[in-house]
């Protein structure tokens, strides 16, 4: 789309095909503001606890630089039998289709595997995906790492698990990950895994799960179900998350991928439920300025962007002393459930800044 100033009606015009043609963030998390999982998994469209066992914990931190911003999400395992987890899941309500996720997990260089007292074949969950319901409480797709590698895996209640990937382990450093996965019982799915930028897995024409209903499930943390009863001369492990997203979508890379360190925003406030003709009105104002370059992103529920971390202006958009001249900039319209703390997002997309 090229620079211009555009009436009101072209405007809205523009902005309602944008969004028809985007599908929406579903989840979004940069572990800035406020973390209250809730500790039923009976719950939709935000956190909740999974396991905690003994004194595990999971809570945003700025003991280590974060991916971006300042703080990132900090996990600790506690060694406990019969099984180790400290996770958080999110379940989405009719989930199936394409659907992207992206985060960057921080895995440290203070302890080895081996210390765990842990063969090289076991392997710890560091992220899974699927629908656990109809498929004996399995995921259908999991992050791991074992010694010195990153492995992905599928698993299915009939067979045994399946490695789909392996790749050396990154340790002491942010690891971007993303994954694209059209959930479908029929053989017309796919599963794309994407580490710092580059693919390195794809699978096509597949059934990508087993499990009953449409509602995915999507989960972080530690869990180590071969841990317990192993001599070791730990009793907890840790590690790190940031930047985790969830988009619907045929191909919503960039909207999930927590490398897009330039996502300083133009942003209505999340905790408002900000009306969307106002956001509209303000993008129309934006656009009357000269940009048009489209492109799409989401913000937190406590109006913070990614990062970095810029103070709103008064009016609820950032002033231009506030945003580098480069990079890309969005504005995002909110609706949300005051009684469940819950934002749901339609993002208007914006790019290259303002003058």
């Amino acid at each position: 789309m090229q620079p211009g100033r555009k009436t009101g009606l072209s405007i809205l015009f523009v902005i309602c095909s944008i969004i028809a043609a985007h599908a929406e963030i579903r989840h979004a998390d940069d572990f800035e503001g406020t973390f209250n999982p809730a500790g039923t998994n009976e719950v939709y469209d935000r956190w909740y606890k999974s396991g905690w066992y003994d004194d595990g914990y999971m809570e945003p931190t700025d003991e280590i630089p974060a991916r971006s911003g300042s703080k990132c999400l900090k996990t600790v395992m506690v060694k406990h039998s019969p099984k180790s987890r400290t996770e958080i899941g999110v379940n989405l309500d009719q989930s199936m289709g394409h659907c992207w996720y992206g985060f960057s997990i921080y895995i440290p260089d203070d302890y080895t595997m081996s210390e765990l007292g842990v063969s090289e074949s076991e392997r710890a969950v560091i992220a899974q995906w699927g629908i656990w319901e109809g498929n004996g409480g399995l995921p259908d797709f999991a992050l791991r790492f074992s010694h010195n590698k990153f492995v992905i895996t599928q698993e299915r209640d009939t067979q045994d698990e399946i490695t789909l990937w392996e790749g050396t382990l990154a340790r002491g450093r942010w690891v971007d990950w993303i994954f694209h996965i059209n959930w479908t019982r029929q053989s017309n799915g796919a599963f794309e895994a994407f580490r710092d930028g580059s693919k390195v897995f794809e699978v096509k024409d597949v059934q990508t799960t087993w499990g009953d209903g449409d509602d995915v499930k999507s989960k972080i943390g530690l869990y180590f179900a071969g841990w317990d009863n192993v001599s070791s001369q730990l009793s907890t492990v840790h590690c790190y998350y940031d930047n985790y997203t969830i988009a619907s979508g045929e191909d919503e890379y960039d909207a999930v991928d927590p490398a897009n360190d330039n996502t300083t925003g133009i942003a209505a406030k999340g905790q408002s439920g900000k009306n969307l003709h106002h956001d509209l009105h303000s993008f129309h104002r934006l656009m009357d300025d000269g940009h048009t370059d489209i492109h799409i992103r989401v913000f937190t529920a406590n109006g913070r962007c990614f990062s970095p971390s810029h103070s709103l202006a008064g009016n609820g958009i950032y002033s231009s002393r506030s945003i580098p001249a480069h990079g890309r900039y969005f504005l995002a319209a909110s609706n949300r459930n005051e009684s469940t703390g819950v934002t749901h997002y339609l993002p208007v997309p914006y790019k290259n800044g303002i003058r």
